[in-house]
């Protein structure tokens, strides 16, 4: 399909990914963690839209800090690509 994204969500676990991420965005560790069993990925969508086309939503091991997992929502072109680019996803 040759067809144009509109939105892409990724959700990123492994250790690897998880530091190729971190290397590209520098992400703000004060935010309030989501609650994945009563959060809403469309929810988190939304608010990516309405707050400039891209947000993140992470989870960090409570004894050390560390990321453990990132949901990356982009809705608009430059942030696609560059996630397009870290996951060598088509474009």
């Amino acid at each position: 399909d040759e067809g144009q994204r509109f939105l892409l969500v990724v959700c990123v676990t492994g250790e690897h990914e998880l530091r190729k991420v971190l290397r590209v965005f520098e992400l703000d560790p004060s935010g309030k963690p989501v609650n994945w069993e009563t959060e809403a990925v469309v929810s988190v969508i939304m608010r990516t839209i309405e707050s400039g086309g891209f947000g993140y939503e992470e989870e960090r091991d409570v004894l050390t800090g560390a990321v453990t997992a990132l949901t990356l929502v982009s809705a608009e072109p430059a942030s696609m690509g560059i996630l397009e680019s870290i996951f060598s996803f088509p474009s």
